[in-house]
Protein backbone atom coordinates (compact mmCIF):
# COMPACT_ATOMS: atom_id res chain seq x y z
CA UNK A 1 0.00 0.00 0.00
CA UNK A 2 1.87 2.96 -1.06
CA UNK A 3 1.20 6.20 0.52
CA UNK A 4 -1.37 4.88 3.02
CA UNK A 5 -3.87 4.27 0.59
CA UNK A 6 -6.32 2.40 2.27
CA UNK A 7 -9.49 1.05 -0.20
CA UNK A 8 -11.66 -0.24 2.91
CA UNK A 9 -11.49 3.32 4.52
CA UNK A 10 -12.46 4.73 0.66
CA UNK A 11 -15.32 2.17 0.90
CA UNK A 12 -16.34 2.86 4.79
CA UNK A 13 -16.41 7.08 3.86
CA UNK A 14 -18.74 6.40 0.88
CA UNK A 15 -21.21 3.87 2.36
CA UNK A 16 -21.56 7.05 5.54
CA UNK A 17 -21.75 9.44 2.96
CA UNK A 18 -24.71 7.03 1.60
CA UNK A 19 -26.06 6.34 4.46
CA UNK A 20 -26.38 9.77 5.48
CA UNK A 21 -27.79 10.74 1.61
CA UNK A 22 -30.70 8.37 2.57
CA UNK A 23 -31.49 9.45 5.96
CA UNK A 24 -31.89 13.23 4.90
CA UNK A 25 -33.83 12.08 2.48
CA UNK A 26 -36.22 10.18 4.83
CA UNK A 27 -35.98 12.86 6.92
CA UNK A 28 -37.58 15.26 4.02
CA UNK A 29 -40.13 12.82 2.95
CA UNK A 30 -41.23 12.95 6.95
CA UNK A 31 -40.74 16.71 7.23
CA UNK A 32 -42.99 16.80 3.75
CA UNK A 33 -45.61 13.74 5.07
CA UNK A 34 -46.05 16.31 8.37
CA UNK A 35 -46.83 19.17 6.44
CA UNK A 36 -49.32 17.74 4.31
CA UNK A 37 -50.99 16.09 7.30
CA UNK A 38 -51.26 19.37 9.09
CA UNK A 39 -52.40 20.93 5.98
CA UNK A 40 -55.08 18.51 5.90
CA UNK A 41 -55.67 19.18 9.76
CA UNK A 42 -56.26 22.61 9.02
CA UNK A 43 -58.64 22.09 5.84
CA UNK A 44 -60.13 19.85 8.40
CA UNK A 45 -60.92 22.16 11.26
CA UNK A 46 -61.25 25.31 8.75
CA UNK A 47 -64.04 22.71 7.01
CA UNK A 48 -66.19 21.83 10.60
CA UNK A 49 -65.79 25.60 11.55
CA UNK A 50 -68.03 26.29 8.34
CA UNK A 51 -69.85 23.48 8.92
CA UNK A 52 -71.31 24.47 12.39
CA UNK A 53 -71.89 28.20 11.14
CA UNK A 54 -73.99 26.96 8.75
CA UNK A 55 -76.10 24.70 11.24
CA UNK A 56 -76.10 27.56 13.49
CA UNK A 57 -77.24 30.02 10.96
CA UNK A 58 -79.99 27.35 9.59
CA UNK A 59 -81.10 27.20 13.66
CA UNK A 60 -81.65 30.52 13.85
CA UNK A 61 -83.18 31.40 10.88
CA UNK A 62 -85.55 28.46 11.77
CA UNK A 63 -86.32 30.37 15.26
CA UNK A 64 -87.12 33.41 13.32
CA UNK A 65 -89.47 31.43 11.38
CA UNK A 66 -90.99 30.27 14.68
CA UNK A 67 -91.35 33.76 16.01
CA UNK A 68 -92.73 35.12 13.01
CA UNK A 69 -95.22 32.58 11.59
CA UNK A 70 -95.85 30.57 14.60
CA UNK A 71 -94.82 26.21 16.16
CA UNK A 72 -97.76 24.93 14.13
CA UNK A 73 -96.42 26.22 10.65
CA UNK A 74 -93.04 25.68 11.52
CA UNK A 75 -93.96 22.35 11.85
CA UNK A 76 -95.84 21.69 8.64
CA UNK A 77 -92.37 22.95 6.58
CA UNK A 78 -90.16 21.11 8.88
CA UNK A 79 -92.20 17.94 8.33
CA UNK A 80 -92.42 18.60 4.30
CA UNK A 81 -88.58 20.18 4.05
CA UNK A 82 -86.88 18.24 5.91
CA UNK A 83 -88.93 14.84 7.19
CA UNK A 84 -85.56 13.43 8.84
CA UNK A 85 -84.53 16.53 10.66
CA UNK A 86 -88.58 16.93 11.71
CA UNK A 87 -88.54 13.27 12.65
CA UNK A 88 -85.09 14.01 15.12
CA UNK A 89 -87.02 16.83 16.65
CA UNK A 90 -89.93 14.64 17.81
CA UNK A 91 -87.75 11.99 19.41
CA UNK A 92 -86.32 14.64 21.21
CA UNK A 93 -89.53 16.24 22.34
CA UNK A 94 -91.17 12.81 23.32
CA UNK A 95 -87.61 12.34 25.25
CA UNK A 96 -87.92 15.79 26.99
CA UNK A 97 -91.87 15.05 27.29
CA UNK A 98 -91.43 11.89 29.23
CA UNK A 99 -88.48 13.31 31.46
CA UNK A 100 -90.79 16.24 32.36
CA UNK A 101 -93.62 13.13 33.52
CA UNK A 102 -91.52 11.55 35.03
CA UNK A 103 -90.52 14.78 37.31
CA UNK A 104 -94.09 15.52 37.79
CA UNK A 105 -95.07 11.87 39.32
CA UNK A 106 -91.55 12.05 41.43
CA UNK A 107 -93.15 15.24 42.94
CA UNK A 108 -96.09 14.15 43.07
CA UNK A 109 -95.08 11.08 45.35
CA UNK A 110 -92.73 13.66 47.51
CA UNK A 111 -95.94 15.73 48.12
CA UNK A 112 -98.16 13.28 49.03
CA UNK A 113 -95.54 11.31 51.45
CA UNK A 114 -94.92 15.04 53.16
CA UNK A 115 -98.19 15.56 53.72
Amino acid sequence: MPFGFDPRKLIEEDNLEEDNKIKEAVKKTLTFDDQIEANETAIRKRSDIADNFSEVDKALRELNFVEKEGMAAWRKEKEETDPEGYKKFEDFEKKQIRKVIKNLKTLKVTLYLVN
